[in-house]
């Protein structure tokens, strides 16, 4: 895969989980081998995404809420999509509202 296209898609994850997280936030970076891929998770302890708003997710100009995220454009996980879209890798989302969130991608092993 392209390594550079992997940082910073793994960038642009963090950098979101950090938006979402207080100062007492946590945020984990997993990664495990499935086949030929390594997955990698990017989960965080912040206040998680609403079920309504996770089919949007990674839309353009997107924002749950300008409360949370005011200086966000809204771009961050849509240049992500397009990254692992890219790449012919998969990236996805797992939330509960009040829970945090888990960004999942996956990267070929050569």
């Amino acid at each position: 895969t392209n390594q550079e296209r992997a940082a910073q898609l793994l960038c642009i994850l963090l950098d979101n989980a950090l938006k979402f997280v207080g100062e007492d936030g946590r945020i984990q970076l997993n990664a495990r081998l499935v086949g030929k891929r390594v997955e990698l998770c990017v989960r965080d302890n912040g206040p998680g995404i609403p079920k309504a708003s996770l089919p949007h997710i990674f839309e353009r100009f997107y924002k749950i809420s300008q409360a949370q995220n005011p200086t966000g454009t809204g771009l961050g996980l849509a240049i992500a999509r397009e990254i692992a879209s890219g790449l012919d890798e998969k990236l996805w989302v797992e939330s509960t509202e009040g829970a945090g969130a888990a960004f999942f991608f996956t990267i070929c092993l050569a």
